[in-house]
């Protein structure tokens, strides 16, 4: 796979602030990073991130839209997530089909969870 499918580079979640930093702003809290399942639909807007252990937290759109946390990838192999995480996933995907399982939206800009509900209200991803 090459670099472009990535979940994350160097820098893909530098700006996202830490765990539990956004707590208190509820749909005001800003989403800095989308990631992507080309195959079902399924979007994840991050607004917190731990480079430490991998979890994440933000808006999921899946079968719901909900809060919640997710695990981008498995850093600390002592507190390991159940299942696969995004990244172990994506890697295992490599040479089997021309895609990857999960991707990141380069050109998604920083914006609060209030306009990402909006817009998926009217039918439309952020």
């Amino acid at each position: 796979m090459n670099a472009m499918n990535k979940l994350w580079n160097k820098t893909s979640f530098f700006n996202v602030p830490n765990i539990y930093s956004q707590d208190q702003k509820g749909d005001e809290a800003i989403a800095y990073v989308k990631l992507f399942c080309p195959q079902n639909g399924w979007r994840w807007y991050i607004t917190e991130y731990d480079p430490k252990t991998g979890r994440a937290f933000g808006l999921v759109q899946g079968c719901e839209v909900e809060l919640g946390y997710f695990a981008i990838r498995t850093v600390d192999k002592e507190n390991d997530w159940e299942g696969e995480d995004m990244q172990s996933q994506n890697d295992n995907w490599k040479g089997k089909y021309p895609y990857p399982p999960f991707e990141r939206d380069k050109s998604f800009k920083p914006t609060s969870l209030n306009q990402i509900r909006k817009s998926i209200e009217r039918g439309n991803p952020a």
